[in-house]
């Protein structure tokens, strides 16, 4: 009897391990192997980043410095490999700098294009790869039948925004002058649209423009000095991009006409803030770069929470002054002009 006790009970507890490793069988794949959110936001997240310079102004550093702010807000934590090709023409080069990142199995791609016209191949490089991938910092029209998902600033906004500021400045007693960028969308939308807006409200205001600077502050300075000795009595002249202010205000303070023209900036980075307190700028169009990389990584968290994201997100630009400088902008981004 008591052998048959023992022989009973070994049977039963055969049975309870066996039940036990047919539950763990049965189990569905998608039940062990699908990650929760934390094991998510645990995961070690890989971003290939590729501004289309980092050498003639911090701007795009800016933005990488966002990414990072509020990646460890969201306790994500985030790798971010950072590559710009070595000018805003070189496409073919930021083509092959997003190829590596796909060969490099990055889980994001964050790229801002050396211009409009070179993104759809690296769009089509990322979709056939299935990586997301993030364009900035214009805004563009329909960015889903392109695949990508969009964080950007309306240009052709911010430039009206530029032309309504400059004819309330100077009441519309001109003349301005324009330091033109390069051929091609980014500058049109931020000198046509602030053009048009000069041509409507100040039609007897004379707008002078000078030849392309392909982006660049050395040409920019010879542009200016081109500008102001053929039409010396200009009162405001507009940059578009910060590289072409700093060959401007390098321009006017070799020709001693500093205070004398007044300058205004797009993009307004704590590089030409610093110029405010000598009277060497006037204000900017403030594009918030940083703002640009704190909604890719709120996009990334909001994946990865199963969220669906928008394919375009507008950051607003706007002009500000000088003396506006604290009402708009978070202290530890001051603190970089310093």
């Amino acid at each position: 009897m008591k052998t048959l006790r023992i022989l009973t009970a070994l049977i039963v507890v055969a049975m309870i391990f066996l039940l036990i490793g047919c539950a763990s069988a049965t189990t569905p794949e998608s039940a062990t192997s699908q990650p929760t959110q934390e094991q998510q936001v645990a995961k070690k997240i890989v971003i290939g980043y590729s501004p289309p310079t980092l050498e003639m102004t911090d701007f795009h550093k800016f933005g990488q410095m966002g990414l990072e702010k509020k990646a460890k807000e969201l306790v994500l934590k985030l790798e971010v490999i950072t590559k710009a090709p070595s000018s805003h023409s070189a496409a073919e080069e930021q083509l092959r700098i997003v190829e590596d990142f796909i060969t490099q199995g990055v889980d994001y791609i964050w790229v801002v294009r050396v211009s409009v016209e070179a993104g759809l191949p690296m769009f089509d490089a990322a979709y056939k790869a299935n990586i997301p991938i993030f364009v900035g910092h214009a805004l563009y029209s329909d960015p889903a039948s392109q695949h990508i998902i969009n964080v950007g600033t309306d240009f052709e906004k911010t430039g009206t925004a530029v032309g309504e500021w400059i004819a309330d400045r100077l009441k519309c007693q001109g003349p301005v002058g324009i330091i033109r960028g390069a051929a091609g969308e980014y500058d049109a939308w931020r000198v046509e649209s602030a053009n048009k807006v000069l041509a409507e409200k100040c039609p007897d205001m004379q707008v002078f423009a000078s030849d392309y600077t392909d982006w660049l502050t050395e040409n920019a300075l010879k542009q200016t000095k081109t500008l102001l000795e053929a039409h010396p009595d200009i009162k405001l002249l507009y940059d578009p991009a910060s590289p072409l202010t700093m060959g401007t205000v390098q321009a006017i303070e070799e020709m001693n006409m500093t205070g004398k023209v007044q300058v205004l900036d797009y993009d307004f980075i704590p590089t030409i803030q610093k110029m405010c307190p000598e009277n060497k700028v006037v204000g900017g169009l403030a594009m918030f770069p940083f703002k640009y990389g704190e909604v890719v990584a709120q996009l990334i968290a909001d994946k990865l929470a199963g969220k669906t994201v928008p394919d375009k997100t507008e950051v607003p630009g706007q002009v500000v002054t000088c003396d506006q400088l604290k009402e708009v902008f978070p202290q530890w981004y001051l603190d970089l002009a310093k």
